[in-house]
């Protein structure tokens, strides 16, 4: 007859062979409310990085680093010579390309918000207060000194992020991933906004939503380009 301590300690082995031969790199597994365990597709681990040139003839530049490990998302921003003493949205987009001439619809000789979301498809991220969320940093965006210089630092949750991502769509100008589409930031771009509200624009220039069509102007945009792999 078979020794059941022995068949006990042969099930416990078994256990700890499985879990150990696990693949470290997996990926992050968070808990649901309900307690459940909860997989998300992660993205490709590595360092994405941003070089903004200006748009609609502004001197607006800076570089942008995105940087992917495990679970962590951390991204660094730096804008040099973009309008002093303004507050400058900025988003990561659906497009794969930044807006050239073609852009212009109503060949005005400028590339305003409405143009912009109309050629680039949606807002994906936008980089506020909390780019944990799509609308829960709203009201943070950066600011830039007297000097037109400002710096960006923000770090979150990638399963956080892409749970966020994931939800019901709420607003129109921004759009949500399907249940196993990845972020794909290599094929995405940043684009930043903002001109003081003294600028003298068209009649013809438009605006996003709420904002004034100044709020709205892009000043620069970059595609995003992994560099690294973690």
């Amino acid at each position: 007859m078979q020794n059941p301590n022995a068949s006990r300690l042969l099930v416990v082995l078994l256990t700890l062979m499985v879990s150990c031969g696990k693949n470290k790199n997996s990926s992050p597994e968070i808990s649901s409310p309900g307690g459940e365990e909860v997989f998300l597709q992660t993205e490709p681990q590595g360092i994405y990085r941003v070089l903004l040139k200006p748009m609609n003839s502004q001197k607006a530049m800076g570089t942008a680093d995105i940087r992917i490990t495990g679970d962590n998302v951390n991204l660094r921003l730096t804008m040099l010579d973009t309008p002093a003493n303004v507050t400058h949205l900025q988003y990561i987009s659906t497009g794969d390309e930044c807006p050239g001439a073609q852009a212009d619809i109503n060949t005005d000789g400028f590339i305003d918000g409405p143009e912009v979301l109309a050629h680039e498809e949606k807002i994906l991220i936008p980089l506020d207060g909390d780019i944990s969320t799509q609308s829960g940093g709203a009201a943070k965006f950066p600011r830039a000194n007297g000097s037109g210089y400002y710096s960006y630092r923000k770090s979150t949750s990638l399963n956080l992020l892409l749970q966020d991502l994931r939800t019901p769509q709420i607003e129109d100008d921004v759009v949500k991933l399907g249940p196993n589409e990845g972020i794909n930031l290599n094929h995405r771009h940043l684009i930043i906004l903002g001109v003081a509200e003294s600028t003298k624009l068209p009649e013809t220039v438009g605006s996003i939503k709420e904002l004034t069509k100044s709020a709205s102007l892009p000043i620069a945009c970059g595609k995003i380009m992994k560099i690294l792999e973690e």
